[in-house]
């Protein structure tokens, strides 16, 4: 008998990053892997998900509305009775009143470990549902041993609920070798020359101020001139103005560039034209950027706390994030020393080759299988 597998997957479209990525090489990625089963892909703007990626006969996508608050606790369980759907898989916050077997997807809790970084609604909600449908799911994937860790410890979950399933660089972020390509999207961007590459949402956990901070430093002890261009991608977020005016208050309006939300083409061609990477964050239950920088060639500078170092290895320079300091360091080092640029950007690919997204979809499979067969087991 087949199963029927309903996917939430309504951060398509809404510009999520980490969240939206996720679903759509997963559902992408599970079109290519043989399980038995029908797939309910619940979206809150249809022809954005179809335009995204072409589902396949098996995958039956469903209109809910954008509201969490409608959502969650309304339209996907009437989904689910109304579809007789068998499993459920969401992230990070699933109904209240669980219908069927749940799946849960949880890629960080970076909310419990710096609190002030959140507003006090999203702290309040995070704290209060992402440990609820944590206990209440039959499965929980992660993404890294260093979230499974976390789960394990501050929630108390059974170990043998919870699985790690890495990420992978999309197959859109691989070596440019049209030129022209990488010219018209520095163009499109007002960017006249080589630049140094950041990427993440504008908000305190991303530690861009410190970045900021460390390329005026770098300013100062190169000739000015020479020196590359700072571009940030990522949408402004929780706090953002605080880096505009740091920006401003440092004289570097004119070298630091804030470009907001950009495509995962055009990021791609941005990774691929960068002399370097750098991703100074706190922390991360994974961290894609990184990777998807070094499947592009690109030289990667990143923190060396909570995922990071599982998903780098030894590919990337690694610094400690509060170290203004040690990331000036790196950051000179990279850029005045052609050699060490290249042997990262050739252990980058290699290290990026390592992760797969259809590697990623059969392990969910795989807790898709077992938790469907422990459910069945349990109401037969």
């Amino acid at each position: 008998m087949c199963a029927r597998i309903c996917i939430d997957a309504h951060m398509v479209g809404e510009q999520e990053t980490g969240n939206e990525t996720y679903i759509l090489n997963l559902l992408r990625g599970l079109q290519a892997v043989d399980v038995s089963a029908e797939f309910i892909v619940l979206t809150t703007n249809r022809e954005d998900l179809t335009g995204r990626i072409g589902l396949g006969e098996r995958f039956t996508p469903v209109l809910v509305p954008p509201s969490p608050w409608l959502r969650i606790p309304l339209s996907i369980p009437r989904s689910v009775r109304h579809h007789k759907i068998d499993l459920l898989h969401v992230t990070y916050v699933a109904p209240p009143v669980p219908t069927c077997a749940t799946v849960v997807s949880i890629h960080d809790i970076v909310y419990a470990h710096f609190p002030s970084y959140f507003s006090p609604r999203d702290r309040l909600v995070l704290s209060t549902l992402v440990p609820l449908s944590a206990r209440q799911a039959k499965a929980v994937i992660t993404l890294s041993q260093c979230t499974r860790r976390d789960l394990l410890e501050r929630y108390k979950l059974p170990a043998d609920k919870v699985f790690v399933v890495p990420l992978a660089a999309g197959p859109e972020f691989h070596p440019v070798v049209d030129k022209k390509q990488l010219e018209l999207v520095k163009q499109r961007y007002g960017i006249s020359e080589h630049f140094i590459l950041a990427v993440g949402n504008l908000q305190p956990r991303k530690n861009l101020s410190r970045l900021i901070e460390a390329y005026a430093r770098l300013r100062a002890q190169l000739d000015g001139n020479a020196i590359p261009k700072l571009v940030i991608v990522g949408r402004a977020k929780w706090r953002a103005s605080d880096l505009f005016d740091q920006a401003l208050s440092r004289g570097l309006q004119s070298v630091i560039m804030f470009t907001g939300y950009v495509s995962d083409e055009e990021l791609a061609l941005l990774y691929g034209a960068a002399d370097l990477f750098v991703y100074p964050t706190l922390y991360e239950g994974f961290g894609l950027p990184p990777l998807e920088a070094m499947a592009c060639g690109t030289p990667v500078i990143c923190s060396d706390t909570s995922s990071l170092p599982e998903v780098v290895g030894d590919a990337a320079i690694t610094v400690d994030p509060t170290s203004v300091e040690e990331l000036t360091v790196e950051m000179k080092r990279v850029l005045t020393d052609a050699n060490l640029r290249n042997w990262l950007s050739e252990a980058g690919l290699r290290q990026a080759a390592k992760f797969s997204w259809r590697e990623t979809a059969q392990r969910t499979a795989e807790v898709y299988c077992r938790v469907l067969a422990e459910y069945g087991e349990d109401h037969s």
